[in-house]
């Protein structure tokens, strides 16, 4: 498996994103990662990001990066653009964003129109239904059909959406599930839908136990017990596992999602795990993916 990151700015603005990329690589293969600004995080803390010094952020990791999102604004498309803007007279080369929320129908066929690559984003957090933000989706994909544009869905890994749209890629923190909330989101490839496990629940683990081998892991080691389950790494590798499982698995539905201004790099769906701020969740858990790939 390839380990896919977003790494957010706000997060990881001081931190050696060099040595982050050694300890998350596996078999020497660094992962692919992907820069957001954290914006919407800094603002929940009364703090700005300024678009000087995002840029030379992803100016000094720019050799990491794979992509990088715009500075945006949400329910602001004139801010978004100005911020756009700004960071490309700066030299980067950021992806555009278009919102859910109080965007114009214009901002979405004028990046179409120049850009090859953009963000669909302003849902995650906003308490709108999934039904309501996939129709959303499908209605802003259909808008520009016909455009060479690929989309990266922003915090958009949900079952309908991953099989329903061909996205080049998606990032979503439900890979810490089995952290945050006590349950395993297993992907069965064979039905396309993703079964919520709970964690302790041993009948629950045999069960699925041929989906747990799929993935690399035996259901006894999570288990539940007096300790309560177990190590949180552990929890959070199957949480990556399941990422790739579900790459592949969208790419085999949708065939290969392909940039048109790089016709030769690995094309999509790609999933990003969103690493917030527990720098070293990622590193643990790819750790435990790389000593069980090492054993196998």
């Amino acid at each position: 498996m390839r380990v896919r990151l977003l790494l957010s700015y706000w997060y990881y603005r001081d931190h050696d994103l060099d040595e982050f990329a050694r300890r998350c690589s596996i078999d020497g293969e660094p992962p692919d990662m992907w820069a957001d600004s954290g914006a919407y995080s800094a603002m929940t803390k009364g703090a700005v990001i300024t678009c000087d010094e995002y840029a030379a952020w992803l100016h000094k990791w720019e050799h990491l990066f794979s992509a990088a999102c715009n500075l945006d604004v949400i329910g602001n498309s004139k801010g978004t653009m100005a911020n756009q803007r700004t960071l490309e007279r700066l030299g980067c080369a950021v992806l555009p964003v278009y919102h859910m929320r109080d965007e114009d129908p214009k901002v979405l066929r004028k990046i179409a129109a120049e850009y090859p690559y953009g963000c669909l984003g302003g849902m995650a957090g906003t308490g709108v239904p999934p039904s309501v933000c996939m129709r959303w989706m499908v209605d802003s994909m259909m808008r520009v059909k016909g455009s060479e544009i690929v989309w990266h869905g922003l915090g958009a890994t949900g079952d309908a959406v991953l099989g329903g749209l061909p996205l080049y890629s998606v990032d979503s923190s439900s890979w810490l599930a089995g952290r945050r909330w006590g349950y395993y989101p297993l992907f069965d490839s064979t039905t396309g839908r993703s079964e919520q496990v709970r964690i302790g629940d041993n009948v629950s683990m045999a069960k699925h136990g041929r989906l747990l081998r799929r993935l690399g892991f035996e259901p006894r080691e999570l288990y539940g017990g007096r300790r309560g389950g177990p190590p949180l790494p552990v929890r959070d590798a199957l949480g990556l596992a399941t990422y790739s499982e579900v790459e592949a698995w969208a790419r085999e539905r949708h065939g290969p999602v392909v940039r048109a201004d790089r016709p030769d790099d690995e094309p999509g769906l790609r999933m990003y795990a969103v690493s917030g701020g527990g720098f070293d969740l990622p590193q643990n858990a790819v750790q435990v993916l790389a000593e069980r790939r090492a054993a196998a």
